[in-house]
Formats: C-alpha cells, sequence, structure tokens
C-alpha cells in the first residue's frame, strides 16, 4: 500500500483492514510496526500489509485514516477514511 501526505495539518495515518460488512480484520504491518504510520508532509510511504492466510478471503477494503494531533480544543478538525477495494 502507498500513502501520499498532502495535507499540512497531518503526519500520522491508521491503517484499516474490514471486510465487507466493515468488520475489523487482524493484520500485521512490515517489521510489527503499530497500525499508525508517519507520512511527512508531500512524501510517500510504502507498506506492507500482511493478513493471515485463514482470513485473506475475507479482505475487502484497506483503508488508512489521517490522524490528527489535538493542538486547540476550539479548532475545526477534519479527520478522513480513505478506502481501497482489493480485488
Amino acid at each position: 500500500m502507498k500513502l501520499y501526505n498532502n495535507r499540512g495539518d497531518v503526519d500520522y495515518y491508521q491503517i484499516q483492514v474490514f471486510d465487507g460488512e466493515f468488520t475489523p480484520i487482524r493484520f500485521a504491518i512490515n517489521g510489527g510496526q503499530s497500525d499508525v504510520i508517519n507520512v511527512p508532509y508531500k512524501k510517500t510511504r510504502t507498506v506492507s500489509v500482511y493478513v493471515p492466510s485463514e482470513k485473506k478471503n475475507q479482505v475487502v477494503y484497506v483503508c488508512s485514516k489521517s490522524m490528527l494531533l489535538k493542538k486547540d480544543e476550539s479548532a475545526s478538525l477534519l479527520s478522513s477514511r480513505i478506502c481501497s477495494k482489493v480485488k
């Protein structure tokens, strides 16, 4: 999975894996990292997502969710989740 960050207000993205009903599926990321990836502004990161073999046929969506840091409680912030459908 390739992640490109075009948002100056976001540095971290959470990876998520779902079935067709958007039920979370257990997965791992290369190197045993957490599911949160640092992607600096205007940079691209490639992430390998591993799913247990018994669950691989259930995977329908792989998503990235922008993670916003709390700085100002009164500011309006927009977090987004972008999903790709697995063929």
